[in-house]
């Protein structure tokens, strides 16, 4: 009887060990996801902000021309 109780108390820390693998596995591939989708989002909002910069690089230099051409 000895015998067969440290089997199963063996073989349910096997299980245990195994869910507590699966479990961690599951966390990392979940934030490995969520930090793909932030990494996404905040190269999106790069590319808007540069966009925006750009923008107004652009306005200043047509005012500055347009600025020029009244004085002309």
């Amino acid at each position: 009887m000895e015998e067969v109780s440290w089997q199963f108390r063996k073989n349910d820390r096997a299980f245990l060990r195994e869910q507590m693998q699966e479990r961690v596995f599951s966390l990392s591939r979940s934030t490995q996801e969520h930090f793909e989708e932030m990494e996404e989002a905040l190269q999106q909002e790069k590319r808007n902000l540069e966009d925006q910069a750009n923008e107004v690089a652009y306005r200043k230099r047509k005012a500055s021309l347009d600025e020029r051409e009244e004085k002309a």
